[in-house]
């Protein structure tokens, strides 16, 4: 569905969870409350691929528990279920012969009416992501894809339209071309992660050399949100990764048939969820702290995908294939692959590009069954929030196999076509200043984060316009290697000046870390502008709520010491914390505190001048956070809060016995050599080479203001107070990155030679740059 035209949204990033187009919409079911907490239990031992051995075992252990302990089994369904689903969506794979009865291959009459309505879409004008039937017309090909819409919601579930020239194309056309025939099926995409990412690419990322070219295998599943999974294959496998299918209304009728306590089991609304900021549930590796499954949810999950291994169906693949799936009628998973064949390096396939996918959620409100109100609000969100920014990505990948996304189509804000750099700077930083500001005045730490952000919205309009033209003709991808990607980086220089003139910043610096090397360091303006003294990588500035980083990360090193859990909650940690609302006292964890996600009300204005003086004590402090109101539910939304650092801080103090910046600096700074780094203001102010803080006025002059006044000892020190420099941020970096990376792919929670801990889980970007908090480790 078109997109509405140059219409600046902010990213779901910047909204609540659920914005307030959707919460409008949809005002009963957001409102539904929190779960009633599981009762403690033991889990089962289950494994993500399904385990044949263990669910006999399972199985046995079951029947033998209900022997001794009396229980009935229930040889009953549940009152209103079926005894068995008739339709064609009840079918087994030995039902088909062979892949004509559900792959239409495309003639050649056929691609030249793509072209032909490629060229009338594209002379309209438009950009890809607005294409629709009405705009790329087919009048014949547009009947063979009405009966595969038909096909997809009345029949089998399932089609393949094969033949797509991917190589005819560029990325932008072919993307154009697979959006403007899947309309014909369902006109409606969907939002599919927090981002706004329209289009996902299923690409192995993996970097563990071992597995370098392995993706293993995928069990049965359904995608989180669609009626409809669409598919285009840009690339296939060396070997494998073949899509496999199986009806759920066939393993349904088996399981009534045969173990219908395993439906009471599967229609009971106690499954626990790893939640990512909310429902539904997010992408990634189970976390830390989520719920496990019982034993008798364990088996329920084995006894569907065993009978769905005894009627899957095994598809093939060829590049340019365009797959569609009913979500609500189909289960689907794929065997291992492997990307290339490393076995002989001089082999054609040695090279060749790895298995790349790209994928849609569609949805037609024509075609689609009529959705519970649960249901209606996810596909609310996921279709109809127009609160929430669109975006699409393009894949390449580089010299080093490294991928990496770019716009995929340049919009209002990245317009290639503007007559001077300056123009889009301009525009860039009036969007900037549309954001909500903090109480206290600009100091050099906000003026830095509103540069960061300035550099990181305009360099992508400054890539796509040197090295991504739209006229390519090839679908070749550019090649960035360290040089290029450093060189780049210098040509930004006169940008930056241009956008410190505009904005008023009087001085920064700038580092920047690619495969852990520093491939940029530069600075700019004055630390001093009475004095006529420049900055430079070694120049202390304020880091302000960079510090929260930090925070969390002493978090995670004391939940690695096994000194306090992610999901312990705060009561019994910080007893003073005592707030007014019963569920946030009962229930806060740590995850809470620092994924911003209490409720409570901000009043900053509480604890903090214009002038950047603390007005309260932490004595008084604690007592003021007691009484905050809970303004949006708890663990309802993203709501920023200083005072749940403020928090987290007194808790690092309670169970180490030491000053917050103490612990910091013996586990973090002094290991790392982040020799210039500060919690301290007269040590601070001791050291030469300090930034002076200044505001901007209206017309972009500097002005001296007074420097913050949160150190050691004070009010909201674990929420600011850091300060530090370039050179000491990168070496943080570099490590928090290498660490991150290497604990995400071994699955441990530390790394040889590295402080930093626990960073799988909080690496995520929902929660900000300055919290690294993923709230999926606790629910």
């Amino acid at each position: 569905m078109a997109s509405p035209s140059h219409k600046t949204l902010p990213t779901s990033l910047e909204i609540p969870y659920y914005s307030p187009v959707i919460r409008q919409k949809f005002k009963p079911e957001v409102h539904l409350g929190l779960p009633t907490p599981l009762q403690e239990t033991s889990y089962a031992d289950v494994d993500y691929h399904f385990n044949e051995l263990k669910f006999a075992a399972r199985t046995s252990a079951q029947v033998q528990e209900r022997l001794q302990s009396g229980k009935s089994t229930p040889n009953v369904l549940p009152e209103g279920w079926p005894q068995a689903i008739q339709g064609p969506l009840v079918w087994s794979g030995s039902d088909f012969s062979d892949e004509s009865l559900f792959v239409y291959h495309l003639t050649e009459e056929d691609k030249q009416e793509i072209r032909a309505a490629l060229q009338h879409f594209k002379a309209l004008g438009k950009i890809g992501k607005d294409v629709e039937r009405g705009s790329f017309p087919l009048s014949n090909l547009g009947g063979v894809l009405a009966q595969i819409r038909d096909d997809i919601y009345q029949g089998r579930g399932f089609a393949i339209l094969r033949g797509i020239e991917v190589d005819e194309f560029n990325d932008a056309d072919l993307v154009t071309v697979y959006l403007g025939l899947t309309s014909y099926v369902a006109e409606v995409r969907g939002k599919q992660n927090y981002k706004g990412s329209m289009l996902i690419h299923l690409v192995n990322v993996s970097k563990a050399i071992a597995v370098e070219n392995a993706a293993h295998e995928m069990p049965f599943h359904t995608d989180l949100v669609c009626d409809v999974v669409s598919t285009l294959t840009k690339y296939c496998s060396g070997s494998g990764g073949y899509p496999i299918l199986a009806s759920a209304w066939t393993i349904y009728n088996e399981l009534a048939a045969s173990r219908p306590d395993l439906i009471h089991v599967l229609s009971q609304p106690n499954w626990p969820f790893d939640t990512l900021a909310g429902p539904p549930a997010g992408e990634g590796r189970r976390t830390p702290g989520t719920p496990g499954l019982t034993e008798a949810q364990a088996e329920a999950l084995d006894a569907l995908h065993a009978i769905g291994l005894r009627h899957e169906l095994k598809t093939s693949m060829q590049r340019g294939d365009i797959r569609f799936v009913n979500n609500m009628g189909l289960l689907h998973r794929r065997n291992a692959y492997e990307d290339r064949d490393t076995s002989d390096p001089n082999a054609a396939t040695a090279l060749a590009p790895r298995r790349h996918l790209m994928r849609l959620w569609l949805h037609n409100p024509k075609a689609c069954r009529a959705l519970p109100p649960a249901l209606r609000l996810a596909w609310g969100r996921i279709y109809y929030d127009s609160d929430r920014a669109e975006r699409w990505d393009l894949l390449v990948e580089d010299g080093n196999k490294e991928l990496f996304a770019m716009p995929l189509w340049d919009d209002d804000l990245y317009n290639p076509e503007a007559p001077d750099a300056a123009q889009s700077i301009e525009k860039i930083f009036s969007l900037a200043y549309q954001q909500p500001q903090e109480t206290d005045v600009l100091h050099h730490n906000s003026i830095f984060i509103t540069l960061v952000f300035l550099l990181s919205q305009f360099s992508r309009y400054f890539m796509r316009r040197r090295f991504l033209p739209l006229d390519s003709t090839t679908s070749s991808t550019p090649i960035r290697p360290k040089e290029m990607a450093s060189a780049q980086l210098q040509a930004l220089d006169p940008t930056i000046r241009e956008i410190c003139s505009i904005t008023g910043v009087a001085g920064v610096s700038v580092g920047v870390l690619r495969h852990g090397e520093v491939i940029y360091r530069e600075s700019f303006g004055f630390r001093d502008v009475e004095g006529d003294l420049k900055g430079d990588a070694d120049t202390i500035y304020y880091l302000g709520s960079m510090t929260k980083g930090f925070t969390a990360e002493a978090i995670g090193i004391l939940v690695e010491e096994g000194k306090v859990e992610w999901t312990t909650p705060v009561k019994y940690v910080v007893p003073e914390f005592r707030p007014n609302d019963d569920i946030i006292y009962e229930h806060s964890n740590m995850i809470d505190l620092l994924s911003h996600r209490t409720g409570l009300e901000r009043a900053d204005s509480f604890w903090a001048q214009s002038n950047n003086n603390i007005l309260l004590s932490r004595e008084k402090g604690i007592q003021t956070v007691n009484q905050l109101q809970a303004v949006t539910p708890f663990r309802g939304e993203y709501r920023y809060n200083n005072w749940g650092y403020e928090i987290a801080g007194r808790a690092i103090e309670n169970l180490t016995g030491k000053k917050y910046s103490d612990f910091l600096s013996e586990k973090i700074f002094e290991p790392l050599g982040m020799s210039r780094t500060f919690n301290n203001d007269s040590e601070c102010h001791g050291a030469a080479n300090v930034a002076k803080g200044y505001m901007a006025f209206d017309n972009a002059a500097p002005c001296p203001v007074p420097r913050p006044h949160m150190a050691e000892g004070t009010l909201m020190n674990p929420a600011g107070g850091f300060q530090s420099t370039i050179n000491d941020l990168l070496k943080y970096y570099a490590t928090l990155m290498k660490s991150g990376n290497n604990q995400y792919e071994s699955g441990a929670t530390s790394t040889p030679g590295s402080p930093l801990k626990q960073l799988p889980g909080r690496l995520c970007e929902p929660v900000r740059i300055w919290s690294n908090v993923d709230p999926r480790i606790a629910s």
